[in-house]
């Protein structure tokens, strides 16, 4: 790896998966690691998702998961991390059990969650010392406990997980137009009811998406209020933007709106598999058509 530049070495690693049948999980996530390794962990985790849906195995599978939960923590998202680890931790022990923690306790403290990330650290430590195991994994459990009845009580860490997800998800991906994110958060077989249209996958939702942005240009959406359980957050959002685009079938009035809704995700294993929009598009239809001339 070393001989070679950044571009060279995925190609070539692209060139050796194509040999495997197509959707090869081993292909997959080899392919995401060539980019993890040269700083495009952005590129990979889409990939590493795709490998664990085609089924990745054995400690392929466990690194997929490690290696993406560090990639998610360096693009922003430790809470999904921390979700990610957290479920990896009850798994079968294996010899990765030390990573799945050191990754884990760092992703712990991005969140605020420090204590618990030392008692992480400690149990992981623990297993390799030639006396006092016993006495520290004790003293660990005891932290992580202490730590988890601090923190507010009756909240599961995915529920937290998931609304941070929520709200990262209008961020990135209205406000800040970072497509990546869609890739990276949205199920290839998410659904979206939205308002007037269902879409099915990335592709469906991109182009619904592009529409909206391309009649409002300028559009930003405030996240008001969110609020989770479980595997379902209920967000309540405003809107502000211009209209300068035909996208919609009006022509560009120029007319500065302003409208409010309610969006319902569904989200599973850190994704986002199903949401429900409810806003009144059919009152900011009559305002821009008034505005354009055309009746109502």
């Amino acid at each position: 790896m070393d001989a070679c530049d950044a571009d060279t070495f995925i190609a070539r690693m692209d060139a050796l998966a194509a040999e495997l049948p197509d959707g090869n999980a081993v292909g997959l996530f080899e392919r995401a690691s060539a980019r993890d390794s040269f700083g495009h962990p952005d590129r990979a985790v889409p990939l590493y998702r795709a490998a664990l849906d085609a089924g990745l195995s054995g400690s392929k599978r466990r690194r997929a998961i490690i290696q993406m939960a560090s990639s998610l923590r360096n693009l922003g998202s430790p809470s999904v991390a921390v979700q990610l680890l957290s479920a990896e931790v009850d798994q079968s022990s294996d010899e990765l059990d030390g990573a799945v923690r050191a990754f884990l306790a760092l992703a712990l403290v991005d969140v605020g969650r420090e204590r618990e990330a030392v008692a992480v650290s400690l149990a992981a430590l623990a297993q390799y010392l030639p006396r006092y195991n016993r006495s520290l994994a004790r003293y660990a459990a005891e932290l992580g406990a202490e730590d988890r009845a601090d923190r507010t009580e009756g909240t599961p860490m995915s529920q937290s997980a998931n609304t941070a997800l929520a709200r990262r998800w209008f961020d990135d991906v209205w406000n800040k137009r970072r497509e990546a994110t869609i890739a990276e958060v949205l199920d290839p077989d998410a659904v979206g009811h939205l308002e007037g249209l269902v879409t099915h996958g990335i592709d469906e939702f991109m182009r619904a998406r592009a529409y909206l942005i391309g009649a409002f240009p300028d559009l930003q959406i405030t996240v008001d209020d969110a609020i989770g359980e479980g595997d379902n957050v209920a967000v309540r959002w405003s809107v502000t933007g211009t209209h300068r685009g035909g996208d919609l079938g009006i022509p560009p009035t120029g007319k500065a709106v302003t409208f409010r809704g309610i969006t319902w995700f569904r989200f599973a294993n850190g994704r986002l598999v199903e949401g429900w929009d409810s806003w009144n598009q059919g009152r900011l239809m009559n305002e821009l058509q008034a505005a354009a001339g055309k009746p109502a």
